[in-house]
């Protein structure tokens, strides 16, 4: 009898559960097809060109198939270009585009060849090595000083992993910066003061390219964006990835105020409150022509900036905060 009544108690249970996940399904569709309908009542249709730097890829393609969800008339061409000087300047002569993902700020050249930049995210450059290697305890817990970081990618001096700390081995650090997106050295050359081509180190092509090494490789040491450690569907650090601590008070130690790469969330707030280098945070930009009116452009930033934050932080980026969302939008709103 006891077990009857407890069958009938989980199955009534059981049975409003399903009922509420329908109803929060079915509001859910309900909101959704609503909000295609008032977008489609703008009557925005058309095709625009995007570009992207590589390690912008991810989030142009998720932002702009999310915005396209809601204009079913609106179609997109999307390819992959570096945003170095001479890219952008064959981009700006021979290639049209409407939307330029980027990692660069804009020149006052740019600028009077009719571009203008709206920030819509953040990331950081971070070293980053293998968790493969043999000293990864010891690294994890006394880290790099800052003036050892400094020694390291200054020069052209080859570097062990017993420099870091004399309890790992003799072993080389295989160092690899990125070649073609040139923020990353202009960060670190900015940093420590000193010429982005003077600094040690393999250039890679790219920095999806140096995570791959850093992947396969225990000894290898790479500078990348924070969205290629971080997994933004898990909150956790990437398979085979772990973040060369910085002991910023030169304690010798990592302390816990230092440990500010133990997920995604925890790293996006250590940027926002400035614990780590504010010289190596970079901002993510859209870059457009100045004389672009298109409805489709306009309602692109609008919605960016709004549930587009959403699919920032989805693809591992910092989204902005509000105060600095209200400053794009101000400027967007001129």
């Amino acid at each position: 009898m006891k077990r009857n009544v407890f069958f009938l108690l989980f199955f009534f249970v059981f049975l409003i559960s399903c009922t509420q996940s329908n109803k929060d399904k079915t509001s859910s569709k309900n909101q959704n097809q609503k909000e295609i309908e008032e977008a489609q009542k703008k009557g925005i249709q058309g095709k625009i060109y995007l570009v992207s730097d590589p390690i912008l890829l991810k989030l142009a393609k998720v932002n702009i198939e999310n915005f396209s969800a809601l204009y079913p008339t609106v179609i997109y061409e999307l390819t992959e270009e570096s945003s170095d000087k001479k890219s952008k300047e064959l981009l700006l002569k021979e290639k049209p585009f409407d939307l330029f993902f980027s990692t660069q700020e804009l020149s006052s050249e740019d600028r009077e060849n009719g571009l203008t930049s709206y920030l819509i995210a953040k990331d950081a450059i971070l070293p980053v090595f293998n968790t493969s290697n043999p000293c990864i305890q010891h690294l994890v817990r006394w880290g790099i000083s800052k003036e050892k970081l400094k020694e390291l990618l200054g020069g052209n001096t080859v570097f062990f992993w017993n420099d870091i700390h004399s309890k790992c081995k003799k072993d080389p650090i295989a160092l690899f910066l990125s070649e073609k997106e040139a923020s990353v050295s202009t960060k670190i050359a900015d940093l420590y003061q000193v010429k982005a081509s003077d600094l040690n180190g393999k250039r890679l092509r790219n920095e999806k390219e140096i995570y791959d090494v850093v992947f396969s490789n225990p000894l290898a040491l790479g500078f990348f964006s924070s969205s290629l450690v971080f997994n933004s569907s898990t909150g956790f650090k990437n398979t085979n990835m772990y973040v060369l601590p910085i002991d910023f008070n030169e304690d010798g130690l990592i302390n816990d105020d230092e440990h500010l790469y133990d997920n995604l969330e925890g790293f996006n707030k250590a940027v926002r409150e400035n614990k780590y280098f504010p010289e190596l945070e970079r901002n993510i930009y859209i870059v457009v022509h100045k004389d672009n009116e298109s409805p489709i452009i306009t309602n692109f930033l609008q919605w960016i900036y709004g549930k587009g934050q959403n699919f920032i932080h989805e693809s591992s980026f910092i989204p902005l905060t509000k105060e600095e969302i209200a400053q794009e939008l101000k400027k967007l709103n001129k």
